[in-house]
């Protein structure tokens, strides 16, 4: 049976202290990495959260960010 692709989307604010270990459990997983990607959607974080997404997104291609503009 063939793996489908499966979407991860990871509605965020303000997950700086949180999202590197978010982001290791989904590298823990035993589901083929190249079937899985991961969308970031920011709910317009005031800290460090969109860094440390834009950091991890150098390393892992499968991570997609989309920034948060609520409320602007």
């Amino acid at each position: 049976i063939k793996s489908p692709l499966v979407s991860i989307v990871m509605p965020v604010k303000n997950e700086a202290n949180f999202i590197d270990a978010a982001f290791d459990h989904l590298d823990d997983q035993t589901y083929p990495k190249h079937k899985i990607e991961i969308i970031v959607v920011d709910g317009s974080s005031t800290d460090n959260t969109e860094k440390i997404v834009l950091r991890r997104m150098k390393k892992d291609k499968r991570i997609k960010w989309i920034p948060g503009f609520w409320g602007h």
